[in-house]
């Protein structure tokens, strides 16, 4: 393998995960302003993250 098919590669890597992290954080963001009630805006969702990943 030689050092233009490997950046490519981990280019398409990285291309794929950060998709990943944004949908995840739609979702993510759908889902706690259906929990709300209403749109929210960053500081809430911040508290819901943390509300929701270190289980309290």
């Amino acid at each position: 393998m030689n050092w233009d098919t490997a950046k490519e590669y981990l280019r398409l890597a990285y291309t794929k995960a950060a998709e990943f992290a944004l949908y995840q954080n739609m979702v993510l963001y759908v889902v706690a302003c259906i929990a709300a009630g209403h749109p929210i805006g960053p500081a809430r969702y911040a508290a819901f993250l943390y509300r929701i990943f270190t289980f309290k």
